[in-house]
């Protein structure tokens, strides 16, 4: 309420000084209690304002209000307000003696006719005395409601945004999903594709080896035999090396016979060897002891033939076993290798492991392993088989082949 009559005294151009401790008893006047006093200099009553017992108390400050905002010394509201009642607003609390004379002639009815009297421009307090309840309890209470209901639509504002948030999250993990779901089908199909590919090579694989197989008689071995009648080199012309290897080995896992893919590096070693030292014995484990193999290089074909067969037959011996090694992949890091075989003279598991003593003895990285075949070929006389059978033994890559024939 006290603000209300400070606003009200405002709009006036007067200014109200309330004084401590003490509430209004009837809202809507200017009590003993509160002192107005007029921001501007009216010359009309200049000996009023001097009359007035607290005007010398307030002096500085009215001066001060006066300074700050010279140009409200009339304000719009009072101009509107005088043309509307065509009368000057009635001052209040000019002075106790006034404020008594008022309360005596209207017999309490002046402060709501003043009341009634208080307006600002845009109408917000057209009936100051009688929309202000007991004590200001209808402002707060009012303040109140207004703040409660501002508090109600900014909450259900905020959960109408929680909720638009929610549903874009739900509708970007949708989004995530489903590209995940694309990914994987994307990833499926390129798998599918590959496999494709493999399968192609494969069967190109099956007819050639097929063709060759019809073309030579049994017990007979191809010459000149080429990785380009094996394999279309064009199907591979964009695979990698462990692609292609890989590839290989799963081809002639079913195959009756044996494969390998060698690195440059030591198939590189190996060549090297072999064209110093083309020939060596190999021991092949029996149940009853060791049969040896006499192994000659030719090119990049390696061929046995038993011990006996050489001694007896020399250079008319048939071969028994052959293994194919083709260099035309090796800028991709690999050397395929596979072998033909005679049935009859020996197993797949054997054939296995004269290939393996291969890689063992031109391809070890220890020097007195090749020395072996270094004596083989350049001091037979001091050549020992028995140091061969250890080194193979030592190696264990022998093993399990003692019981089989």
């Amino acid at each position: 309420m006290a603000a209300l009559v400070q606003m009200a005294c405002w709009f006036h151009g007067r200014l109200a000084v309330r004084a401590g401790g003490v509430r209004p008893l009837i809202p809507g006047l200017v009590p003993a209690h509160f002192r107005s006093f007029s921001l501007r200099r009216d010359p009309e009553e200049p000996e009023e304002m001097e009359e007035n017992p607290f005007y010398s108390r307030y002096r500085e400050k009215i001066q001060r209000a006066r300074r700050a905002k010279p140009e409200e010394s009339q304000t719009r509201a009072e101009l509107r307000v005088e043309q509307k009642h065509e009368s000057r607003v009635e001052q209040l609390g000019a002075s106790q003696a006034e404020f008594v004379r008022k309360m005596e002639v209207g017999g309490g009815g002046g402060w709501r006719d003043g009341g009634r009297r208080m307006m600002t421009v845009g109408g917000g307090v057209e009936d100051g005395g009688e929309g202000v309840e007991e004590e200001g309890g209808g402002v707060e209470e009012g303040v109140e409601g207004v703040g409660g209901r501002r508090g109600e639509e900014r909450l259900e504002e905020l959960e109408v945004r929680l909720e638009d948030v929610r549903v874009e999250e739900m509708r970007i993990k949708e989004v995530r999903v489903e590209e995940v779901r694309v990914e994987e089908v994307r990833v499926e199909v390129v798998r599918v594709e590959v496999r494709v590919e493999e399968v192609r090579v494969e069967v190109e694989l099956e007819k050639r080896d097929h063709l060759a197989a019809s073309g030579r008689e049994t017990g007979g071995f191809t010459k000149d035999k080429t990785l380009a009648s094996i394999l279309d080199l064009d199907l591979v012309q964009d695979k990698t090396g462990k692609e292609i290897s890989e590839l290989w080995m799963r081809f002639y896992s079913t195959k009756d016979t044996i494969s390998a893919v060698i690195s440059t590096e030591t198939f590189g070693l190996m060549f090297s060897r072999a064209e110093s030292c083309p020939r060596f014995l190999f021991p092949l484990p029996h149940a009853e002891g060791y049969e040896f193999f006499l192994g000659e290089w030719s090119g990049h074909q390696l061929h046995f033939t038993s011990l006996i067969n050489a001694q007896v037959l020399g250079g008319r011996a048939p071969s028994q076993l052959v293994l194919y090694h083709f260099p035309e992949l090796q800028e991709r890091g690999v050397v395929l290798m596979t072998a033909e075989r005679d049935p009859k003279a020996m197993t797949v598991h054997q054939a296995q492991c004269l290939a393996n003593q291969v890689q063992l003895f031109y391809g070890s990285p220890r020097p007195e392993t090749f020395r072996l075949v270094e004596s083989f070929n350049h001091a037979p006389a001091g050549f020992q088989h028995m140091a061969v059978i250890e080194e193979l033994e030592e190696s264990g890559l022998g093993g399990g082949l003692g019981g089989r024939d």
